[in-house]
C-alpha cells in the first residue's frame, strides 16, 4: 500500500527551500516513519543545510519537485512542512486523506507532539 507524501523543507535563516515526493513510506510513525526519516536527514545534515537535505533526500528516493504548485498536484495522503530555525526544527504534519493537522518538535528525546490552536 502506497503512503505518498510530500515533505518541506524550509530555513528560515537563510530562506532557502527544498519540496519532495515519495511514494511510500508517508506514515508518520514507526521505525520507518515519515517523522523518524526527517530526523535522521536533519541530523546527518546538521539541521541547517537545504544542498545537504536535498542530497540526503535523493539517496531515500525522494523526488524533487519544483515549487509549492508542483507540490499541491502532486498525489498526496501526507504532507510535511518542516521548519529550520536557528537549530530547531518543528513539522506540520497534514493527512489530508482525514484532514488532522498535527505540530511537532524536535527535542534531545525525539518528536514532541505541539497542541497548538490552528488558525484558517
Amino acid at each position: 500500500m502506497a503512503t505518498r507524501a510530500v515533505y518541506k523543507f524550509y530555513n528560515r535563516a537563510t530562506n532557502d527551500s527544498a519540496i519532495f515526493y515519495k511514494h511510500h513510506d508517508g506514515y508518520p510513525n514507526g521505525w520507518f516513519g515519515a517523522l523518524e526519516r526527517i530526523r535522521s536527514v536533519l541530523a546527518l545534515a546538521n539541521f541547517d543545510s537545504i544542498t545537504l537535505i536535498h542530497d540526503l533526500m535523493l539517496v531515500l528516493e525522494a523526488e524533487p519537485l519544483k515549487n509549492d504548485l508542483e507540490a499541491d498536484r502532486a498525489d498526496q495522503q501526507h504532507f510535511y512542512n518542516v521548519h529550520l530555525d536557528d537549530g530547531q526544527a518543528t513539522v506540520t504534519h497534514y493527512d489530508r486523506k482525514i484532514g488532522t493537522k498535527h505540530h511537532y518538535i524536535l527535542t534531545v528525546d525525539g518528536w514532541k507532539q505541539r497542541w497548538m490552536a490552528d488558525a484558517e
